[in-house]
């Protein structure tokens, strides 16, 4: 017995110091702290660091065809994102529409995924998996799409969404075909939940929503919907006045999104509604825009 109980406490502990080298989250942790424990690296020896190795994100250049002008080099695309590492692998969003998985020690190239828009500007996301689905990265693209890949093989989730892709533009920019709509920071994630915000227009005023959705990460279903701003029947929807509220665009987490675990709470901050430098159209206090608002993350509903 004696036995048997050091040997999980090894393995408990053995899973927690594992668990403390890993970055699996833009911010380290789901509250965005950016805190590492990692000690390695500090103010006595960073100045003797040199370069490992890099990784050229950029596509690889077409094959010159016999007599013809050589292809020019893809244009420099910026980039806020920061590389996932996980598990001893390293996750990382291009702005040249790919996903790679590379070896952190070599920066070998275990796998790549090509989209066909970029990845979010400030990155992707990871899931740890469960019984019923393995690990997954979560990608949002600038462009609207949703999906997840098989975080060891990089391919797509099939029963995620229609053949592994969910339009997010879908619900929220239907009327409004060519309105700007695509999430710019990385989906946040609580349990099997997936919370997309997007980035949206700044003017004119109407166009495409700035609602908070999840979707359920094993089939890319809707869980909830949290109108960022109310409509008729919702709590503080008499803050807008008259009709000024319908098809009013912003109101948009177009940054990042963090989670109290132990409380269960999502934490939005919600930019300005459109049009965003005049306010004229849009009197009274514009709740739920330019507001930090908490909801419950397993319903949506506000705290």
């Amino acid at each position: 017995m004696r036995i048997l109980l050091k040997t999980l406490l090894f393995t408990a502990v053995l899973r927690i110091s594992i668990a403390q080298t890993d970055w699996p989250i833009y911010g380290h942790d789901p509250g965005g702290v950016q805190y590492s424990p990692l000690n390695q690296i500090n103010s006595r020896n960073v100045t003797k660091l040199q370069v490992a190795w890099t990784y050229d994100a950029r596509p690889p250049a077409a094959p010159v065809t016999p007599g013809a002008d050589a292809p020019r080099p893809a244009r420099p695309r910026t980039s806020q994102a920061s590389p996932l590492v996980v598990g001893g692998m390293m996750y990382l969003g291009t702005p040249y529409s790919r996903v790679v998985a590379l070896d952190p020690e070599t920066g070998t190239k275990i796998w790549e995924y090509e989209s066909d828009a970029a990845p979010s500007t400030r990155g992707i996301a990871y899931w740890a998996g469960d019984r019923q689905l393995a690990p997954q990265v979560v990608v949002s693209t600038m462009n609207g799409w949703l999906f997840t890949l098989n975080a060891k093989t990089g391919k797509l989730n099939p029963g995620f969404g229609n053949e592994g892709k969910l339009n997010l533009r879908i619900g929220v920019a239907d009327k409004f075909p060519r309105g700007r709509y695509g999430p710019s920071s990385p989906p946040a994630i609580y349990k099997n939940l997936i919370f997309t915000g997007a980035q949206l227009q700044e003017e004119p005023a109407n166009g495409p929503s700035g609602d908070i959705r999840a979707w359920d990460i094993h089939s890319g279903k809707l869980v909830w919907t949290f109108h960022t701003i109310p409509r008729p029947g919702e709590r503080n929807h008499e803050a807008w006045q008259e009709d000024q509220w319908q098809d009013r665009s912003g109101a948009n987490a177009w940054g990042f999104m963090t989670i109290d675990v132990q409380r269960g709470l999502l934490f939005i901050p919600l930019g300005t509604p459109t049009p965003d430098f005049y306010g004229g159209s849009r009197k009274g206090s514009n709740l739920y825009g330019s507001t930090l608002v908490a909801l419950d993350a397993a319903t949506g509903k506000i705290k």
